[in-house]
């Protein structure tokens, strides 16, 4: 009869534990490395939508601004009025400001939230005076 050495006894099952320690801890990290990689693809395409919308509604106004007419006779004192007003005729009643319409207030111009598919732009236009 033989006999087995009784250290070596069990070897084999502190072995089995820790390459099971080991393949959980690299699917855990694995796990965590995915929902950061997740995390980071939604801010990138929050961050282009936002941009989109930013650069098409600048588009947008710089259109609206080409195609106003403003009163030969405007002069500081009327430009934010009258401002608002070509502004208004060109974007007031249209789908885009959602029923809202362009206004005026001091020395600023207020365009209402535009919202197409889902991205929203929104324009104040404020007249600064020169530095003296």
């Amino acid at each position: 009869m033989t006999t087995r050495p009784t250290a070596r006894r069990g070897l084999a099952y502190v072995f089995a534990l820790i390459l099971l320690a080991l393949c959980t801890s690299l699917s855990v990290a694995m796990v965590a490395g995915v929902n950061l990689n997740l995390k980071r693809s939604e801010n990138l395409k929050q961050a282009q939508v936002a941009q989109l919308a930013a650069e098409s509604g600048l588009q947008l106004m710089a259109l609206c601004m080409q195609d106003m007419s403003m009163p030969a006779s405007t002069d500081g004192q009327t430009f934010i009025t009258n401002l608002s007003d070509a502004l208004g005729n060109i974007l007031n009643g249209t789908g885009n400001l959602g029923g809202l319409s362009v206004s005026a207030a001091d020395s600023v111009v207020s365009v209402p939230p535009i919202i197409v598919e889902g991205m929203t732009f929104s324009c104040k236009l404020t007249r600064m005076e020169p530095d003296a």
